[in-house]
């Protein structure tokens, strides 16, 4: 037979057939093409309407009509393998070079995807990550119309790689939009499949090539073994956040960006049921040039927020998702995405007690680098390298020690083949409309998704591939989330000068965390054995307080916690930061605008030097405490692979200048407080039943709008 399909080509600017995995495209050479699709369209034999078609690798054709047994009792789950399924987008889809597919075809507001008539060797196709083994059912809407009485050589296929077998519907002649389903298990071992539709015939024929036929809808769902249940949700219907599971990253923290967070209201807010964070101008006195840029340093011009959940909330396994409004604007760069529960937060948390960047793993599940909004480009302000507000970017950060991996973090190498980042591009700026961006995260795969559409998958099930074994052992352990608006950097390019001016807000409606019963499993199998590290205050507590000059040696901070249901031998170590200290705007210990937090006591590195902390200053402070194997070393932060399991849990430690004292039936207004300190509720009565009262702090070196911190503070209540 003639050389089926011949030439390709992709749709949009990204590689249409491989869809946008990877960010660049993997073009076959066109033996390599013609050699898949010739095996495609060779077995494209008719057997009769309506049966599902496949043919054996020995050639022998076989049926299975949809009547069967196959579907009975799968339930299939709401995730979607095709990108692009209802054709709005320019991406992802591969028509045949010189032949009459077409992606983007409309009628009214609705798009689709067809072949029009005239060809009798055509196809309209994407290829899918898919996971060997498993069960899945492809569902379309397609439309077949010609003059002829009847229509042949028109199919839905699916097919499973260069060699083996494969499916297919025949297409009859249809009057309108019809729904076809098709339900398929690739083979052990194999990671996609190509679906779409074909026209095939050995030569020109009225029934096959004067058939036209469209396609919408295109949906490939795997199966879902159990229900996925909501574990938590945060929509920010309150009026500030919920500080049990959220801090706040503060300063210059990483790369050659250009803004400093701050916790003022303006950049960090709780508005209307949103949580926005907003890059705003920083006072030009404070601007100071980043130290990680070298020669190559951008100006640090923005205030920002970030926040984060680390110390008081982490996750494993599951889907998390936001649906948010992104930014738009020159090098603005939102962020929604995980780094290891273990971190050592830069620094943080002292080396004995965490793993650095990238062996506690990091999994970027948004991010998008963003261009000149439509009114800054008319008016000439030019984009940078790959600066869009239409492109998401999905991508996992782990320990990989392969020479080829520069940054020794598994995403990028020398090798393309290597690359595990992905990306999915819309027709319209995803500024315009709120969006879900999420992950689907199992013991064995990542799927990063948008809108409930598939773009990115990594599998770290076959442990002999040495780079996924490094993702497993980074990955498959708990994280905590981060959200933050980044203006530009090596990646993002540079920032605009008009962010501030033109209000970009990063807006998020909500984040969710849902299980279904077998990543709820595989969780609990990773916890095992482990102990669990609780607070040993008063129920609800989070705060240990202590009186300045008061002698202090490890052990009595140590006495808050407790290790509970340890089947292994665990020690508990300690860091203490100033976080609630920070100051927004100010010159930094090195003379410039640069303020940070700072590392200010570790059990690991001063070891029996807490008498020491009679010095700080009164305010609150976070200590985080760490549960570590016995065994584990003085220093784990280096590229290590991450071999010990440890457990965190973050209180707040407030010193005060004296202890609180108040008589009875007084009110709580009359227990004078330091400065910067004020009662939540002033007029409560004292008496000798509470224990704590809530209190909040506003640090008196920042001006303006800033956060509270809320704490619960001991009164000794006299008769």
């Amino acid at each position: 037979m003639a050389s089926a399909f011949g030439e390709w080509r992709g749709i949009g600017e990204q590689d249409a057939f491989y869809g946008n995995r990877n960010g660049k495209g993997e073009r076959m050479s066109r033996t390599k093409w013609s050699r898949l699709l010739v095996s495609l369209l060779s077995a494209a034999i008719v057997i009769s309407k309506g049966v599902y078609t496949t043919m054996a690798n020995d050639g022998t054709v076989r049926t299975e009509n949809h009547s069967g047994n196959f579907g009975k009792g799968i339930k299939y789950g709401d995730l979607n393998h095709v990108f692009n399924g209802d054709f709005s987008k320019d991406s992802n889809w591969a028509v045949k070079e010189g032949g009459n597919g077409s992606v983007n075809k409309r009628a009214g507001n609705n798009y689709y995807g067809s072949i029009s008539q005239g060809t009798f060797d055509d196809y309209l196709i994407q290829r899918i990550d898919v996971e060997g083994g498993k069960n899945y059912k492809l569902t379309a809407k397609v439309k077949v119309d010609t003059l002829e009485e009847a229509v042949s050589g028109v199919f839905l296929v699916v097919k499973y790689g260069l060699d083996g077998s494969f499916k297919q519907l025949e297409l009859s002649k249809t009057k309108g939009w019809q729904e076809v389903e098709m339900e398929f298990t690739p083979a052990h071992g194999k990671k996609s499949v190509i679906v779409g539709l074909v026209k095939w015939a050995e030569s020109t024929t009225p029934a096959c090539t004067n058939a036209a036929v469209s396609i919408d809808d295109v949906f490939v769902a795997e199966e879902q073994l159990s229900e996925v249940v909501e574990k938590w949700v945060d929509d920010f219907n309150g009026n500030a956040l919920d500080q049990e599971v959220w801090g706040y990253e503060l300063g210059r923290i990483r790369g050659n960006e250009q803004q400093h967070y701050v916790n003022n209201k303006e950049n960090v807010s709780v508005q209307d049921g949103n949580l926005i964070l907003k890059a705003t101008k920083r006072p030009e006195a404070y601007h100071y040039m980043n130290p990680s840029g070298g020669n190559k340093a951008r100006r640090i011009i923005y205030n920002s927020g970030s926040v984060r959940t680390v110390g008081q909330k982490e996750f494993l396994y599951g889907r998390l998702e936001m649906r948010a409004k992104l930014p738009e604007g020159k090098g603005a760069f939102p962020a929604f995405w995980t780094l290891g529960a273990d971190f050592s937060m830069d620094g943080l948390a002292d080396k004995g007690q965490a793993y650095g960047w990238p062996s506690c793993g990091e999994i970027d599940i948004m991010e998008i680098i963003g261009g000149p909004t439509d009114a800054r480009l008319a008016a000439g302000e030019a984009p940078m390298g790959g600066q869009s507000n239409k492109t998401v970017y999905g991508t996992p950060h782990f320990y990989w020690s392969d020479t080829a991996d520069l940054d020794k973090d598994g995403s990028y190498g020398q090798n393309y083949d290597n690359a595990t980042s992905g990306n999915a591009t819309l027709k319209e700026n995803l500024s315009k409309e709120y969006h879900i961006y999420g992950i689907n995260w199992t013991d064995t795969k990542i799927e990063w998704y948008l809108d409930n559409e598939i773009y990115n998958v990594i599998y770290f099930k076959d442990l002999t591939d040495a780079q996924m074994r490094a993702a497993k052992e980074s990955l498959c352990r708990p994280q905590y989330i981060q959200l933050n608006l980044a203006t530009g950097g090596n990646w993002a390019g540079d920032a605009g000068t008009y962010l501030a001016e033109d209000n970009t807000r990063f807006i998020i409606d909500w984040v969710k965390w849902s299980q279904d019963s077998q990543q709820a499993a595989a969780a609990q199998a990773y916890y095992a054995g482990i102990p669990k590290l609780e607070p040993k205050l008063d129920e609800g507590n989070q705060t240990i307080t202590v009186v300045k000059g008061q002698a202090l040696k490890d052990a009595d901070l140590l006495k808050y916690v407790q290790l509970k249901d340890s089947t292994s031998q665990y020690e508990v170590r300690f860091s203490i930061e100033d976080e609630y200290m920070f100051v927004n705007n100010g010159i930094g210990e090195n003379g410039t605008g640069q303020t940070k937090v700072s590392l200010i006591y570790s059990s690991s590195s001063d070891r029996g030097k807490l008498q020491n902390l009679p010095d700080l200053k009164e305010g609150v402070y976070q200590i985080h405490y760490t549960a570590v194997p016995e065994s584990t070393t003085d220093d784990i932060t280096g590229k290590v692979t991450p071999g010990q399991k440890l457990v965190r849990k973050s209180l707040k430690l407030v010193v005060l200048p004296n202890a609180l004292t108040g008589k009875e039936g007084e009110k709580l207004s009359t227990v004078s407080l330091p400065e910067g300190w004020s009662w939540k509720n002033p007029q409560k009565s004292l008496d000798t039943k509470t224990a704590v009262y809530n209190a909040a702090f506003i640090n008196p070196a920042n001006e303006g709008q800033t956060r509270e911190v809320l704490a619960a503070l001991p009164v000794e209540v006299i008769q």
